[in-house]
């Protein structure tokens, strides 16, 4: 039994499509697994930019300000994780992996 402690954060691009990403909190346990249950609910293929355990309370302010950047990507059908789907710029990914950054030693 995996429990999803929600202290990690990650980001992943979704491969063959032009900065679109998804943002997420997991769990170390869960992290991969739940990365790869999301892709094939959204029927693309995730490449990770960062999983890092960041804190619970780390972990909610960070998904929240990650959230706020970008255009978000409507699906046609509605699944657990289908809402933070973004469009962003090299950027504003910059500014999620600086977020992880200010609150652990690298990502």
């Amino acid at each position: 039994l995996k429990i999803n402690t929600r202290d990690c954060v990650y980001l992943w691009a979704v491969a063959g499509e032009t900065d679109l990403y998804k943002v997420g909190i997991t769990s170390e346990a869960m992290g991969h697994h739940r990365i790869h249950q999301v892709a094939k609910e959204a029927n693309v293929q995730p490449e990770l930019i960062f999983l890092k355990k960041v804190g619970y309370e780390n972990a909610k302010v960070i998904e929240r300000n990650m959230k706020r950047l970008g255009v978000p990507y409507k699906f046609s059908k509605k699944f657990y994780g289908h809402s933070e789907f973004r469009y962003l710029s090299p950027q504003q990914v910059q500014e999620c992996i600086n977020m992880v950054l200010t609150v652990t030693k690298g990502v």
